[in-house]
């Protein structure tokens, strides 16, 4: 009955998000529009062998803590990062248990750095 509105949006390589298509409050009952959605964007996580030092993330899903244990680092000497999916940096920490409270519910890349080198997990936020 034509009370609302529909735009479809995209996100731009900067982070600004630009409308691809409008439909203006009146536009009735049903539309239909074709657009193809494609992802270009993904971060890849190198796979390597890490036998120097052992970096663990519990609990994962986490809810309000995501805890880091490290074996041979010193604790601290470590410097945390946290990621969207779409790369954007987060949070920062030097600390090994995070407050996740200014996260969403959903999927994130932590990366751990030492003296020893970088580690680079997934956790769920829920």
């Amino acid at each position: 009955d034509g009370n609302g509105a529909v735009s479809l949006r995209k996100i731009n390589a900067n982070g600004s998000i630009s409308v691809i298509k409008a439909f203006e409050p009146d536009f009735g009952t049903k539309i239909s529009q074709e657009f193809t959605v494609e992802r270009t964007n993904d971060i890849q996580i190198p796979v390597q062998n890490y036998s120097a030092w052992e970096i663990k993330i519990y609990p994962n899903p986490a809810k309000d803590i995501l805890n880091i244990s490290h074996e041979n680092v010193i604790p601290a000497k470590i410097q945390v990062r946290i990621f969207d999916l779409m790369g954007r940096l987060l949070l920062t920490s030097s600390q090994s248990d995070i407050t996740l409270h200014t996260l969403s519910n959903g999927i994130y890349i932590i990366e751990v750095q030492s003296p020893e080198g970088i580690r680079r997990m997934r956790f769920v936020r829920e």
